[in-house]
């Protein structure tokens, strides 16, 4: 299982995070058409390594930075690979 540690500043404070597969593969499963924010903060969260900046992530995702943060922590883990489809079945639309 991949894990990074990935080090974001926000607003020139820097958080902490550890990611991994598991964690990732969680927060994806949580998000639905209608629901993104809470399933955002709670991938930060588990992410967080040091539970003393709890409080300002808290703070943070209270101002709507929650999708934010999960993006950035989501961008940096996974890693840049370009997906192409270099044929489609006969008969496709697309």
């Amino acid at each position: 299982m991949a894990e990074k540690n990935i080090i974001l500043s926000i607003g020139g404070t820097d958080f902490n995070f550890a990611v991994d597969t598991a964690s990732y593969n969680k927060y994806v499963n949580e998000i639905k058409p209608d629901d993104k924010v809470s399933p955002s903060i709670r991938f930060a969260r588990r992410s967080l390594t040091d539970e003393k900046q709890r409080a300002a992530l808290d703070d943070l995702c209270d101002q709507g930075l929650a999708v934010d943060v999960a993006g950035a922590l989501v961008e940096a883990f996974r890693p840049a690979v370009e997906i192409e489809v270099k044929n489609l079945p006969s008969g496709s639309k697309h």
